[in-house]
């Protein structure tokens, strides 16, 4: 019953980042559409996001 309990709990993390990640994208490229921020500007945000997920993810702070 354990193993069935942290399965589950991984589906859940893995979907919430799933869906969190998700959202950054389509968001940063829905502002970049509707020409509220440059391409540059939004680069500049893709990088910065996946650098602190990065940053994150292999505990380099």
């Amino acid at each position: 019953m354990d193993i069935l309990i942290k399965l589950g709990l991984i589906a859940f993390w893995f979907i919430a980042i799933v869906v969190a990640a998700s959202a950054f994208v389509y968001g940063i490229a829905w502002l970049a559409r509707r020409q509220i921020i440059s391409g540059g500007v939004a680069k500049a945000i893709y990088f910065c996001g996946f650098l602190a997920a990065a940053i994150y993810a292999y505990h380099l702070v």
